[in-house]
């Protein structure tokens, strides 16, 4: 449970994020948005009077149950329902998810939600671990159980509390989704959302789309 203090901060963050992604798309109205892995609805909420329809996608229904609370009016989906049939929206954006997506699994993600995206996306994703191999190395051992719940136990944690994995995309592969879905591609520094792991806002924009049709 957190604190009184750490949940105004919890929710600040997520609206100053919001705020930094309408920046680096430079647009903040959108006939419809979609926040892909929306969680409880973090960032979800900042995005609400901006677009006449939103829809939060996440692969857990707990969290999507908490969301629903949080943004009442947006349309919530479960990941499942949302790879059968996703919605065509003018702008979507996923932040400090993907990284805990295997690349090959997370490339095809990427690819559906470009497929779905009429005018801009913003994606969050890591694509190096710049530390020294000796901490690269702890890092990968933490994930076997004796070393996880050991490794719980140093950040005074439950010791049997799941670790949740990071993934490095390679640049290349990402950059060629963007392409082949017909986006011109600008990558921005967004920093301390994976630190110390470098990672980069890819900001899309659809080829087809015209200046004045961005500017409504």
């Amino acid at each position: 449970m957190m604190s009184s203090a750490a949940q105004k901060l919890f929710w600040k963050e997520g609206y100053d994020c919001v705020q930094a992604i309408f920046t680096a798309v430079g647009s903040c109205s959108f006939r419809s948005i979609l926040d892909y892995g929306c969680g409880i609805g973090r960032l979800l909420r900042c995005v609400m009077t901006h677009t006449e329809i939103a829809y939060g996608v996440d692969v857990s229904v707990p969290l999507l149950e908490k969301a629903a609370k949080v943004c009442p009016f947006a349309m919530l989906m479960e990941y499942e329902q949302w790879l059968a049939s996703p919605p065509v929206v003018e702008f979507s954006y996923s932040v400090i998810v993907f990284q805990h997506i295997p690349e090959e699994e997370g490339l095809l993600i990427l690819d559906k939600l470009l497929r779905s995206t009429e005018k801009l996306c913003a994606f969050h994703i890591v694509v190096s671990d710049p530390r020294p191999w000796p901490i690269r190395c702890l890092f990968h051992l933490s994930f076997a159980p004796f070393f996880a719940g050991l490794s719980n136990w140093l950040r005074a944690r439950p010791w049997n509390e799941p670790r949740i994995p990071m993934f490095c995309w390679n640049i290349e592969k990402v950059k060629t989704s963007f392409k082949r879905e017909g986006f011109e591609l600008s990558i921005q520094p967004f920093p301390h959302c994976a630190d110390p792991w470098e990672s980069y806002l890819f900001v899309g924009k659809k080829k087809t789309c015209s200046k004045s049709m961005l500017n409504q």
